[in-house]
């Protein structure tokens, strides 16, 4: 059985998103003796081919004359069973289609970010059109798609896992507030770093740190730029981490106090169910599919409203019976989200399609 993973952007540096749930995928993988490899654009300072840890990763000029011919030489040369997508967007979408009709590769595709008001009708329609199944994470990714009645017969779900053995509470917690992502205006961290001002005094000794690659520099500036102006003297508590290992990571979620998920709209992010698994409990904004992975072992709070955040953050910390609490549940919720039901979830779809072994 051999897999190829389609997605628009892939970079092995990347801490979340589709691009993690690939390298953890194709890891998982090797170790079952299938065989993956990944498609994906070639962006600026990026090799057209490259073996990252056992992982190939080819590159093609996504729009660029002759792209969806480079794409289908390299499935042909691969051998290639399936294309599992992770990516609504049309040069993929002409890649898949092209190779079911001229190769007769089947096709995957997995719901895993936002799409309904960033994708039109029709590419949601060849979207499905051209999948033998569709996966969704959750119930947020069935509504993005409901305006197409023919989902109903082609989606089944496949929760985001993650390997809860990397994850483990720590006995004493620091004064570290924490959150994990891209730096991009989606993930809107200038909501959480107003929330952050808006801590009481007593809890001004404490730090608020955002790990995360910086895709939009004119974002991070202005954020400087929020902290930058403050009265209230956070200046040097704000930290921004850009490129962290593994362990470390693991360690900040263990170590922080709480986590907090600002974003303006996620499928099912990982994010939450890291933190939970580490015993850090979960403040999180009240969008998309973000209250379905928080489920009741966290809070939400409005979208934006910084007020209400601060005030979150300060009951938590001040309350220590709701805390443990959390902090139960949070761990009872993540233990539900292990990666190896996620992989073993696709690879039973994968053999609906494959007669191969």
């Amino acid at each position: 059985m051999k897999i190829c993973f389609l997605i628009s952007k892939f970079d092995c540096s990347q801490k979340g998103g589709g691009q993690v749930n690939i390298m953890y995928l194709n890891k998982y993988y090797r170790e079952r003796g299938i065989d993956s490899f990944v498609i994906t654009n070639l962006l600026k300072g990026q090799k057209y081919f490259e073996n990252d840890n056992g992982m190939k990763i080819y590159r093609v000029k996504f729009g660029k004359r002759g792209y969806v011919k480079d794409a289908l030489d390299i499935i042909k040369r691969e051998n290639v069973d399936l294309i599992h997508s992770f990516v609504c967007y049309p040069p993929t979408i002409r890649i898949c289609f092209n190779s079911k009709i001229k190769l007769g590769t089947k096709i995957i595709f997995s719901l895993i970010g936002k799409i309904g008001e960033q994708q039109n009708s029709i590419l949601k329609f060849f979207t499905i059109l051209f999948s033998d199944k569709m996966t969704i994470m959750c119930d947020y990714g069935k509504e993005s798609f409901i305006s197409v009645p023919i989902l109903n017969k082609k989606y089944e779900y496949v929760p985001n896992g993650i390997f809860l053995e990397n994850f483990s509470p720590s006995k004493k917690k620091k004064n570290i507030i924490l959150s994990v992502g891209r730096i991009h205006r989606q993930k809107d961290y200038a909501t959480l770093i107003y929330g952050f001002m808006n801590l009481q005094p007593r809890f001004k000794n404490y730090k608020l740190v955002i790990v995360g690659s910086v895709e939009d520099k004119e974002y991070l500036n202005e954020l400087k730029n929020i902290i930058k102006d403050d009265m209230s003297g956070i200046k040097d508590k704000v930290i921004f981490l850009s490129d962290i290992s593994e362990d470390k990571l693991s360690r900040l979620y263990s170590d922080a106090k709480l986590f907090v998920l600002s974003t303006t709209h996620e499928m099912f992010p990982a994010v939450v169910l890291e933190s939970m698994a580490s015993g850090t409990p979960v403040i999180a904004s009240d969008n998309t599919g973000v209250p379905e992975s928080v489920g009741d072992a966290g809070i939400t709070f409005e979208e934006g409203d910084c007020e209400q955040l601060g005030l979150i953050m300060d009951r938590l910390l001040d309350d220590k019976k709701a805390y443990g609490e959390l902090v139960k549940k949070g761990l009872e919720h993540s233990r539900i989200f292990g990666f190896k039901d996620m992989a073993e979830g696709y690879i039973k779809i994968y053999r609906k399609y494959i007669k191969s072994p």
